[in-house]
């Protein structure tokens, strides 16, 4: 709650190795079974106008995953991950106001231009300060 994604208050308070913290909470022997997707999720998803952009607090070979797994990795431009996330010399995960901001020059989306899907309500408002329409 207080960093945004465990894994910066592990690396924060316990010296944690990002890489491998990564890599070892996010192996699973059996994602498929793990993975449940709405019946037209690509569809509607691919119907939807504008870029999409996938922006995530978990690492870019286990977003990728889900994505090839769901169908729906092509219908994204690019995946923002937690190990692209580093700004300032400091890691930073969603809702960081500086990391958004940043993330977005570097995709080159003005924030009022952005509709943020979001399922932690409490990121929603963070995002709707920064004058992000939200989903």
């Amino acid at each position: 709650m207080r960093y945004g994604a465990t894994l910066l208050g592990l690396v924060r308070h316990h010296g944690i190795d990002p890489a491998d913290f990564l890599r070892v909470v996010h192996t699973f022997a059996d994602l498929p079974s793990m993975v449940r997707a709405e019946r037209g999720l690509k569809r509607v998803l691919h119907a939807l106008p504008g870029r999409k952009i996938v922006l995530t607090n978990a690492p870019t070979i286990y977003a990728n995953a889900v994505l090839a797994e769901l169908g729906i990795g092509k219908i994204f431009e690019r995946v923002i991950a937690i190990e692209d996330m580093q700004h300032g010399g400091h890691w930073r995960a969603k809702p960081d106001a500086a990391m958004l901001r940043h993330a977005m020059r570097r995709a080159h989306v003005r924030l009022q231009d952005a509709i943020l899907i979001e399922d932690t309500r409490g990121h929603l408002k963070s995002y709707r300060r920064l004058g992000i329409r939200t989903v």
